[in-house]
């Protein structure tokens, strides 16, 4: 979809925050700018999750660790590359 916008084949994509983010820098795309946050009523910021195969239960510990201790400041460093 982010290929198609680049094109000007769509005007608008509406993504989560740090998957735009990510491809916007990665396929270099100009001219392009995250335009603000959509919000809906009943819907209170992204809520993005992970989805874990249940062979793999031992891995939502690890992550749900991982993430607890990224800081505010690595957080932001993240959203921005």
């Amino acid at each position: 979809m982010f290929h198609a916008l680049a094109k000007g084949d769509v005007d608008v994509v509406i993504n989560a925050l740090h998957s735009g983010n990510y491809w916007i820098h990665e396929l270099g795309i100009s001219g392009v700018r995250i335009a603000g946050e959509l919000v809906l009523p009943g819907f209170t910021g992204e809520d993005l999750r992970f989805g874990i195969r249940p062979t793999l239960s031992p891995l939502a510990d690890i992550l749900n660790q991982a993430l607890a201790s990224i800081s505010p400041t690595e957080q932001r460093t993240i959203e921005t590359r």
